[in-house]
């Protein structure tokens, strides 16, 4: 609930998933940095390709841009059911852009998310030594997490019909 509330941190890393298309049990990476996102107090690695960011070691990641755009990665990651969720609802409200997200474009974001099964909408706050927007999550990112949250609700109740 925390994390919900308060938002994390993410550290870049320079790797690539073999078969980033195909949902795998491969976390070796992953827990390969746990050392290293404990001494920052990060949460999970943010993959990219030396140029282009990709996901995280079990999350997709979406960013909102100055202009309210919300942006997220296009290749190299896995399609997660959340994140097809949450781009349906985010089109409902605000612009989405589905594209490659150069790494030098982060110092441009306003508020950023990650997306999966536990994580729901996860605002994240930091990356690196970079503080996203006033170093809480954004108003675009509340707006999705309560949307999401009704989504879910929405869901069980029909189905319990």
């Amino acid at each position: 609930e925390t994390y919900f509330h308060n938002g994390i941190k993410l550290i870049t890393h320079p790797y690539s998933r073999d078969i980033p298309h195909i949902k795998t049990l491969n976390y070796l990476m992953g827990i390969h940095l746990l050392p290293k996102l404990e001494a920052a107090g990060a949460l999970e690695p943010l993959y990219h390709s030396g140029e282009f960011i990709t996901e995280t070691t079990r999350s997709n990641i979406f960013f909102v841009m100055q202009d309210q755009t919300i942006a997220t990665p296009a290749e190299g990651i896995l399609q997660g059911i959340t994140r097809k969720q949450v781009i349906q609802l985010a089109r409902k409200k605000f612009d989405v852009a589905i594209r490659d997200f150069r790494l030098d474009e982060l110092c441009h974001i306003q508020e950023a998310f990650i997306t999966g099964t536990n994580k729901k909408v996860m605002p994240v706050i930091g990356i690196n030594k970079l503080m996203i927007g006033e170093g809480r999550p954004g108003p675009v990112t509340r707006i999705l997490q309560a949307d999401f949250e009704d989504h879910i609700q929405q869901y069980i109740t029909q189905v319990q019909a």
